[in-house]
């Protein structure tokens, strides 16, 4: 079983990548972001950690559970804090993701694994995988994205590009690249041309 990492910036259409993915048959796709937040959740591994380092009520909801637009306000401001959020919740993720494929790669049902991350490379991620793939496109195809199907602003678009790694960075680490500029079925092809040369049936 392969182990497989999907990364790219924002906008570059890892969902989309990922969706395709999760109609190949036997082929396995993870969310890190799905993961990490049920791990968050009350009586969960990172849980206690959390309220530990954010006591601030305001930060949680009536039920206990984590208040997202909050804690976004919070690291938003304060890079520290999202430093301390991340030193708590990637080494669980990791945990998890590491059992999780142990548990996959045993049953045999399985010849892909794809894990997707938006913070793969900074998580550390990329270390545990075989391969780490990237989603690439255009900073203009990426703001038209971001404006057109989440409604974010140019301010905001901004600020989230400046927060993550470069397309150099990406690409630098990249094993295989998708290029994800032109329609959904160009990324495809590169996807199918990639899995054909990585199947166990090519080797």
């Amino acid at each position: 079983m392969r182990f497989i990492g999907i990364t790219g910036g924002v906008g570059a259409g890892k969902s989309l990548i990922m969706d395709y993915l999760s109609k190949k048959p036997r082929t396995a796709v993870l969310y890190s972001d799905r993961f990490a937040g049920e791990l968050e959740q009350p009586g969960q591994a990172c849980y206690q950690f959390i309220k530990k380092a954010f006591p601030d009520p305001a930060l949680y909801n009536a039920d206990g559970t984590m208040n997202r637009p909050a804690f976004a306000a919070l690291v938003f401001k304060k890079p520290a804090a999202l430093d301390t959020l991340n030193s708590i919740v990637h080494p669980a993720i990791r945990e998890a993701i590491h059992f999780d494929v142990a548990e996959k790669r045993e049953s045999g049902e399985y010849d892909f694994y794809f894990l997707e991350a938006a913070l793969l490379i900074e998580g550390g991620y990329d270390r545990i995988c075989d391969e780490l793939w990237v989603v690439s496109a255009s900073i203009d195809t990426r703001r038209r994205r971001l404006s057109e199907s989440r409604g974010y602003s140019s301010e905001k678009i901004d600020s989230i590009l400046s927060r993550q790694e470069s397309d150099e960075v990406f690409l630098s680490r990249a094993d295989r690249v998708i290029h994800n500029d032109g329609s959904p079925e160009e990324a495809y092809a590169q996807v199918d041309r990639f899995l054909a040369e990585l199947s166990p049936d090519s080797e």
